[in-house]
């Protein structure tokens, strides 16, 4: 049984996310004739936003009258509800063979994943300013650390005939050759959209460590992932241990 602190703890969370979502405080409008009026956003309705005068009173205002500056307030104050749907397919091989050395060779083992992306709008309010989604493609290392193997990213907008936007990351590739444990091996993925603020307003992952970890991981890209890996690669004691291993961006 919840105690009543805790009850009120609730209600007081939930109210401040209805606050929060109705997008807030309230502030001076500007419709495109300059006229001005003061009040706070209550909710996007198709293609109206609903304010709330100081007096209490609620009106609709169409978008495309008020200024260029506050229209794009309104949207950016309720972001569109988004369905985001991922897939990947992995493909692997054992075929071929790699020189290690006159008249030696290894069994390489091939594998190749391509991710696709479905951001699908599924909030009938307009939204039309532009959207970045980013997908990482995560590894882990011999050492269980995750690591970003590749980043796409892809800027787009809806429109009324245009609710879906689709795209694939190119072919990630990766051998390894028999016996050699050096290797960062295709874990999963991480989904982020983000808006024209750069904040994120929907996210998804193959598993939940990686949303959980996404702050971590999305900064570790700030450090050249083939930086890493070339210099772990590097040839040592006379042998070619690059040949060992394949990652192609």
């Amino acid at each position: 049984m919840k105690t009543l602190k805790a009850t009120k703890a609730l209600a007081a969370l939930a109210a401040a996310l209805v606050y929060s979502a109705a997008g807030a405080e309230s502030r001076i409008w500007t419709d495109t004739t300059g006229k001005t009026i003061e009040a706070e956003q209550v909710k996007l309705l198709n293609e109206q936003v609903v304010l709330r005068l100081t007096n209490g009173k609620e009106i609709r205002v169409s978008l495309d009258s008020l200024s260029a500056a506050d229209r794009e307030a309104a949207m950016l104050n309720e972001p569109p509800t988004l369905d985001l749907k991922v897939s990947a397919k992995t493909s692997r091989s054992n075929t071929s063979l790699r020189s290690v050395g006159p008249g030696s060779q290894v069994q390489v083992q091939e594998e190749s994943t391509q991710v696709s992306v479905t951001v699908k709008k599924a909030s009938s309010a307009l939204y039309d300013l532009p959207l970045n989604t980013v997908l990482y493609l995560i590894g882990e290392g011999s050492g269980g650390q995750l690591q970003i193997l590749d980043k796409v990213s892809e800027t787009f907008t809806y429109s009324d005939n245009n609710r879906v936007f689709e795209f694939k990351s190119d072919a990630l590739e990766t051998a390894k050759a028999e016996g050699d444990e050096r290797r960062t091996e295709y874990k999963g993925w991480l989904v982020t959209v983000l808006d024209p603020n750069g904040e994120i307003i929907a996210m998804k992952s193959s598993d939940r460590e990686y949303t959980e970890k996404a702050e971590t991981l999305i900064a570790s890209n700030e450090t050249s992932i083939r930086d890493r890996l070339e210099e772990a690669l590097q040839p040592k004691s006379g042998r070619a241990m690059a040949n060992f291993f394949r990652f192609d961006f």
